[in-house]
């Protein structure tokens, strides 16, 4: 009984995770690595392409249902504030045909991303590991389905030497050799961290990042 349910909840999940087929709707999520996956991310701007495959393909109007909507050059944006469920209505503006076509979205929750080393995101980790690694990663499979067009501009080590704090800047996603040597004379059980990231996306905008702290074993 518990398998039959599991098996129902994860149909249910996948059902809301695509748009419903429609031969004269057409949404794409430009945002996402398939677009054809309806899927939003609180609290980010969505964007969106509507395309009404009908003879008035222009002559339609957009309402919302669980967020906000508007038109931006050739395409939407569109803000969830029902994160359970968003539903998009195109309505034909055809006289002789006044139809109404829907979109349901379902809502994934987007989590900053922060700064990975030897694998994991903050923590206990093995000095011998740490000083093989040559650079910084992100955690982005935590947001799956989005795309990540982010880069790294530049990042903080700090390190507590038991008397003040010492930080070393990398303008890059690699490890300095500043920054190398600093992790290099660190004891079992000393703290440093990951802090400052600067995340740009593939406009040069910039992209919020959550600084990590580590533990030498």
């Amino acid at each position: 009984m518990r398998i039959i349910f599991l098996l129902f909840a994860l149909s249910l999940e996948l059902s809301f995770g695509y748009a419903q087929p429609n031969k004269k709707l057409i949404v794409k999520c430009l945002d996402l690595e398939n677009p054809d996956t309806a899927i939003l991310y609180y609290p980010l701007e969505n964007h969106i392409k509507v395309y009404y495959n009908t003879p008035d393909s222009n002559d339609f109007t957009l309402s919302i249902i669980g967020g906000k909507i508007k038109k931006v050059d050739d395409h939407y944006i569109i803000q969830v504030q029902d994160r359970n469920r968003v539903t998009l209505m195109v309505h034909g503006n055809n006289q002789t045909n006044r139809s109404i076509d829907k979109v349901y979205f379902f809502i994934k929750d987007y989590k900053e991303p922060a700064a990975m080393l030897c694998g994991i995101k903050g923590g206990h980790v093995s000095l011998k590991k740490l000083l093989k690694e040559q650079k910084i990663s992100l955690n982005l499979h935590e947001n799956p389905f989005l795309k990540q067009n982010f880069k790294v501009k530049e990042f903080k080590l700090t390190i507590n030497d038991g008397i003040q704090n010492v930080s070393f800047v990398s303008n890059s996603e690699y490890l300095t050799s500043e920054q190398k040597a600093a992790l290099k004379k660190l004891k079992k059980g000393q703290k440093f961290y990951i802090e400052d990231l600067i995340l740009i996306d593939a406009q040069n905008k910039g992209i919020k990042a959550t600084p990590t702290a580590f533990i030498v074993d």
